[in-house]
């Protein structure tokens, strides 16, 4: 299969809003390609039109797949970080990564807000792939930073994320598009990185000076060395779009970017 190995086993993650044929579209495509453990079906909550319709696509879906015996979930489609609270619950449940299983994300009838949150999670975790049922004349790059536009997090880091991505077509269902983001996962963040970036974001996301980032940490400014290994650590972070200098005069302050809160918050 694109993208996936033939011989793993994946959990398929489907959110369903007004479209059932592209969801069941990639699914009987991926029942041809390879073992689907699991599938869960994700509608949205609330009580509105749009809730309604949603429940009522899901229902379908599920309808459609029940010799699977798909989960079908009610979740805040329309919150970030309801989604990413959402999808980390299933990645720890199921053990993604653990025994060759795979976490695909489908996001062909998702929300924007879900999009946005499947596109970090993806880029944070190992072992999981989003995919979507393109349509006709679509284009991949178009599709998602079109999502990104006029949203909270819509920063040049989330763009610069998506654009780094790895797309892979199937040959046979062009519509069929799997993608990875080869950006840095969470476990690859080191211990001071981690206290650092909760540390700035205790204060409110922004701090003045590299000196007072040593200091919130709880280690000796004074110390050269010191100031090295974290003016280092800064460094690597800021690549990794997850913090921003900003040079006010002779000093730099700290600031986390919109990726660096999401960061912070998937933190344990």
């Amino acid at each position: 299969m694109m993208g996936v190995s033939a011989s793993r086993s994946i959990l398929l993650c489907c959110f369903v809003t007004t479209e059932v044929r592209r969801v069941t579209e990639v699914i009987e495509y991926l029942l041809k390609e390879v073992p689907i453990r699991r599938i869960y079906v994700v509608c949205d909550r609330t009580s509105d039109r749009f809730g309604r319709i949603s429940r009522e696509n899901a229902r379908e879906v599920a309808r459609r797949v029940k010799l699977l015996n798909p989960v079908v979930a009610k979740v805040n489609t329309r919150s970030i970080h309801s989604v990413l609270k959402y999808l980390t619950f299933i990645y720890n449940r199921e053990e993604v990564g653990r025994y060759g299983t795979e976490l695909v994300i489908d996001i062909s009838s998702a929300t924007k807000e879900s999009i946005i949150a499947s596109c970090i999670f993806a880029a944070l975790r190992r072992s999981v792939t989003v995919l979507y049922s393109r349509a006709e004349g679509g284009d991949e790059i178009s599709f998602l930073v079109n999502r990104f536009s006029n949203s909270i997090v819509s920063s040049r880091d989330i763009v610069t994320l998506l654009k780094e991505r790895s797309v892979v077509r199937s040959s046979d269902r062009p519509s069929i598009i799997l993608f990875t983001i080869p950006s840095f996962k969470l476990g690859d963040l080191t211990d001071l990185e981690r206290k650092i970036l909760k540390k700035v974001d205790e204060v409110g996301g922004v701090v003045r000076a590299i000196r007072d980032v040593i200091e919130l940490v709880g280690f000796s400014s004074e110390d050269s060395s010191v100031r090295s290994a974290f003016s280092r650590c800064i460094d690597s972070l800021e690549r990794k779009g997850l913090v921003r200098k900003i040079f006010t005069g002779k000093t730099r302050a700290i600031m986390l970017t919109d990726l660096g809160r999401f960061i912070v918050r998937l933190l344990p």
